[in-house]
């Protein structure tokens, strides 16, 4: 007996991020070991009071990412990765995505992650790299500012 076949939709392609994550690193003229290298050479990240409701764990995407620790709705504020020059927990283990869940924004010396879209409690936590150094070089204009006045 012939059943005819159900049509399906076509294959969404998911984007690689570990595929773009080179391509970020390739654009700045920078390699992974000059990363990993830059980290090693940074102090502990600082723990943020009401961050710890998210977890670091070993990531699918790479290495150790940060997981929600509940349901989070779009525009709510995630986390915060960087305060004055300090680099939070957050702000070191979020990984890179190009179709990230939240993104980064510049307010008074610091950097805080906001959904994009809902989150999931469980759901690792994505920024895009390149909107996160866009952030920080704010960040660095916002400090350099202050020094001068």
């Amino acid at each position: 007996m012939n059943v005819p076949r159900t049509p399906t939709a076509p294959d969404v392609i998911t984007p690689d991020p570990r595929r773009d994550f080179q391509s970020f690193l390739d654009e700045n003229g920078v390699t992974q070991a000059q990363v990993d290298a830059a980290f090693a050479a940074m102090p502990e990240p600082t723990e943020i009071v009401g961050d710890q409701v998210h977890v670091a764990k070993p990531s699918p995407i790479h290495g150790v990412g940060i997981f929600s620790g509940r349901d989070l709705g779009r525009g709510d504020r995630v986390c915060t990765l960087w305060d004055g020059m300090t680099q939070t927990v957050c702000g070191r283990y979020i990984n890179h995505h190009p179709s990230p869940n939240a993104q980064a924004i510049t307010t008074e010396g610091v950097i805080s992650a906001i959904a994009v879209r809902p989150i999931k409690e469980g759901e690792e936590i994505t920024l895009d790299y390149r909107q996160v150094t866009r952030a920080t070089v704010f960040l660095w204009q916002d400090n350099q500012t202050q020094r001068l006045h």
